[in-house]
């Protein structure tokens, strides 16, 4: 059984400062505006304010791992209003690594990326893992630099869970059952961000195989992003005929 390698190894934040960062960034992450309905602290959306400038670096001197990364996330930027600009040196809102130090595919959620020491990465992306595509870890990572969480932590997935399986081998995987919970059971709640109907195509869902579910039901990998993906992000960051700021 080949399981994906979920998303540990998140830079870990204080919820009142996640709050903040993310109501700094934009009101609407705590408020009704726009449709999005009230939220607590440590249930808030993390994303960017509309139309901003997003300066994406590289903490890599690999040139083709960060030419790679550059083309995948262009298929995210057709679909939003953010100018995501690639920047020279290691400064930048986003700082992706691929450091053979660090493990895992992870990213922060959003603007959560901001409260990250300026020195640290808050995506990564680890090359000498083949469980899933790098091509794939870097579209549902960037997803997740925009804001995004796992699809199937939705509220509304009901995925069947063989739970004990579960646990049994991603723990064997070497993850914690907190990071099991976190990453695969914990339900999102609806406040959790602006909700869209459950995709079980979305980059951000994770592969399943059927030996994990009672039903039987197989969750393949998804490697591009979704129609509902596309739609979803739209909505999120909407585009019109201004030009986004350069």
């Amino acid at each position: 059984m080949t399981l994906i390698n979920i998303c540990a190894g998140v830079p870990s934040v204080d919820p009142q400062l996640s709050y903040q960062t993310a109501a700094s960034e934009d009101r609407a992450n705590t408020g009704s505006t726009g449709g999005r309905s009230k939220r607590s602290i440590g249930n808030h959306s993390k994303f960017w304010a509309q139309r901003r400038t997003i300066d994406v670096a590289f903490l890599s001197s690999n040139l083709e791992f960060i030419e790679f990364a550059k083309e995948e996330i262009s298929d995210w930027t057709p679909h939003i209003n953010l100018n995501i600009r690639f920047v020279e040196g290691t400064k930048g809102d986003i700082r992706i690594s691929d450091s053979t130090e660090l493990t895992g595919h992870w990213s922060c959620i959003g603007t959560d990326a901001l409260t990250v020491p300026a020195d640290e990465p808050t995506l990564h992306i680890d090359l000498t893992t083949m469980e899933m595509p790098w091509h794939v870890a870097m579209l549902h990572e960037f997803g997740h630099a925009l804001g995004l969480e796992h699809e199937h932590q939705h509220p509304e997935a009901n995925i069947d869970w063989n739970t004990p399986k579960v646990y049994e081998a991603f723990e064997n995987a070497g993850h914690s059952k907190d990071t099991i919970y976190r990453n695969i059971f914990r339900t999102l709640e609806l406040t959790d961000k602006q909700i869209s109907p459950y995709d079980k195509q979305s980059i951000m869902h994770y592969h399943f195989p059927a030996e994990l579910i009672w039903d039987g039901t197989d969750y393949p990998m998804n490697k591009k992003l979704s129609e509902k993906d596309i739609s979803f992000i739209s909505s999120i960051y909407p585009r019109n005929t201004d030009p986004i700021p350069s």
